[in-house]
């Protein structure tokens, strides 16, 4: 194998079949190892983004961590929120109606959506 070769596999270049098939025979693991330990899940968005990033060839280690640490910082303001449920205990008296649940409800969401908006 070249000299070249090698250089351009380190650099992050991704090689052909046979050429990775050899160089996993050369450091003494089969081509089948490499691909079970590359199986990473990741669990989420920001995460995905950030391998990405640290896979680009053109980006220095220190490069990639500053973008992902932004696309971290405005994923975790931009996503939207897990709907919030509210709950409240209402004691039950003759001058409630169904009906002003219903209107509790709505101006406690509207008051929670306000106060979010706040920050």
């Amino acid at each position: 194998m070249s000299f070249n070769t090698l250089a351009r596999v380190e650099k992050g270049h991704v090689p052909d079949i046979e050429t990775f098939s050899r160089i996993a025979r050369w450091v003494g693991h089969s081509p089948a190892e490499f691909l079970e330990a590359a199986s990473v899940t990741l669990d989420s968005t920001p995460e995905v983004i950030e391998a990405h990033l640290r896979g680009d060839p053109a980006l220095t280690t220190e490069g990639a961590k500053a973008i992902a640490g932004l696309v971290k910082e405005l994923y975790a303001r931009l996503a939207e929120p897990a709907e919030v449920a509210i709950a409240c205990h209402l004691r039950a008296a003759s001058t409630f109606r169904p009906e002003a649940s219903g209107l509790f409800a709505e101006l406690l969401s509207e008051m929670h959506g306000a106060l979010l908006a706040k920050d």
